[in-house]
């Protein structure tokens, strides 16, 4: 006789995220000083840019006047990475905005090197520094 129990119904959500660990979100988004900080995920690559895309969204419907992409724990960022950085890079700039990059490693600096990025937007060695960077800026 068959006694099988039925499998509990649970609802995940969507999208399965290889390299944030799973399921939920790609990017830690917080607010310092009034300015969007973006925590990048350990790999900006083809498998998170649509989730990031999509969380940086309402972000970015906000206008605001500068926005800094961590890359504390990215340990790798590909050409959907970069295409990221750079179309967030050119809406802000529709408004008036900037962003600006920090924390890169020795990887995704040689990445964004090779590309080009390097020569156009600012990037600072840490979080702070950038903070205190547009501190001053506002003074």
């Amino acid at each position: 006789m068959n006694r099988s129990r039925p499998i509990p119904f649970c609802t995940l959500p969507t999208t399965y995220l290889p390299y944030t660990g799973g399921f939920g979100t790609v990017l830690s988004i917080t607010e310092q000083d009034g300015i969007p900080v973006v925590g990048l995920p350990r790999r900006f690559d083809a498998d998170t840019t649509q989730a990031a895309e999509s969380e940086l969204r309402p972000v970015l419907e906000r206008h605001p006047k500068r926005l800094l992409f961590d890359f504390e724990k990215t340990e790798y960022i590909s050409s959907a990475g970069v295409r990221v950085i750079l179309a967030t890079s050119k809406t802000l700039k529709e408004t008036d905005g900037v962003i600006a990059l920090c924390t890169l490693g020795r990887e995704t600096r040689y990445v964004l090197e090779i590309t080009g990025f390097t020569k156009f937007l600012t990037i600072f060695p840490d979080r702070e520094k950038a903070l205190k960077h547009w501190r001053k800026e506002k003074e």
